[in-house]
């Protein structure tokens, strides 16, 4: 039996009205080729009836998932800051559908032109800031712009919430369910469960935690891999209140992770942007503050190496001290 058509058993099976349960499962994604191995393993392992995917809204998905157009006709037009990934990910969705799978895709944009200008706003003051070497100034602008990008991703996880609800109350959507969402994403799974509750026939649980998935699949924490920009989105999400102090240390490492990286879709490469994540992420507020004084004037590849090669002093000469104090 092919396994298009256990998966057409398993829809007579919902259709009839037997009692079975519904597993959402949800993917937490950091949108890299390592990932996307991990979410190719749970498709084949645990044989999803159906993927949500984290896609905006476009007629045209369906059409490229159908394979009715192509991948390139489907991305002409947009901006993606994981193109790779993308691509090999809608591959993967194209030969899930055709194995029977049934692709769904859910991503409210909620942006608004206000939010568009706020956002330019902040950035303009950022890079004036950049330009007169005003750091308190730029960490402010930075600040300002993840406070900002914040509100409307905060209302779409609660749309998403409630939509994946509804269809599931609904019994449009009923069976096995694989959600792919970004790892910045965990609280939506948090906001359907109580959407969900008192429906005892469906369970809420996730492939793996957010940190465990880190761990195995790079072999490092969430520290050398979550951006600051977004740890600081993601507190904002789950309406957490860092201290003062913490909320400048973030935006003070995300300045400099701007400074030291390029992150524009034609030279985009994500193993430097981990790389960049893992330097700033160990950075204290005194040492970003010295390392913008000097690298304000670099292009992005001068400013990376400068960084990369003061921390790695640092390192060194903390571990030669602790040896000698060992010693003595």
């Amino acid at each position: 039996m092919t396994l298009a058509e256990k998966r057409e058993i398993k829809k007579e099976e919902l259709s009839t009205g037997s009692e079975v349960n519904t597993n959402i499962r949800f993917f937490f994604s950091f949108h890299s080729l390592p990932f996307l191995e991990k979410f190719k393993e749970e498709v084949r392992k645990n044989k999803p009836n159906i993927i949500i995917a984290e896609e905006r809204p476009d007629p045209k998905f369906n059409l490229m998932v159908e394979g009715k157009i192509s991948i390139a006709e489907y991305m002409h037009g947009y901006t993606y800051p994981f193109p790779e990934y993308c691509i090999n990910f809608y591959e993967l969705l194209r030969e899930l559908r055709r194995e029977g799978v049934r692709i769904a895709g859910l991503l409210p944009i909620l942006a608004s032109k206000d939010t568009y200008s706020a956002v330019r706003e902040a950035e303009e003051r950022m890079n004036r800031s950049i330009q007169y070497g005003d750091f308190g100034g730029a960490v402010d602008a930075m600040l300002d712009i993840i406070a900002v990008h914040s509100q409307p991703l905060k209302l779409a996880d609660e749309m998403r919430a409630r939509e994946i609800a509804k269809r599931v109350k609904s019994g449009e959507w009923r069976g096995s369910i694989l959600v792919e969402i970004g790892a910045g994403h965990t609280r939506v799974k948090n906001l359907l469960k109580k959407e969900l509750e008192g429906f005892q026939e469906v369970s809420v649980t996730s492939v793996y935690p957010v940190r465990k998935s880190v761990e195995e699949i790079f072999r490092k924490g969430v520290i050398d891999v979550y951006r600051p920009s977004d740890e600081l989105t993601r507190l904002y999400l789950y309406e957490k209140k860092p201290s003062e102090e913490m909320k400048r240390l973030i935006g003070a490492r995300a300045v400099i992770h701007n400074l030291i990286i390029d992150i524009s879709p034609e030279n985009f490469k994500q193993d430097l942007i981990y790389r960049a994540t893992s330097i700033v992420n160990h950075l204290s507020y005194d040492e970003c503050e010295k390392m913008f004084g000097e690298i304000i004037k670099m292009d992005t590849e001068m400013a990376f190496t400068y960084v990369d090669k003061y921390l790695k002093k640092r390192i060194l000469d903390e571990y030669i001290r602790e040896r000698i104090k060992k010693m003595s």
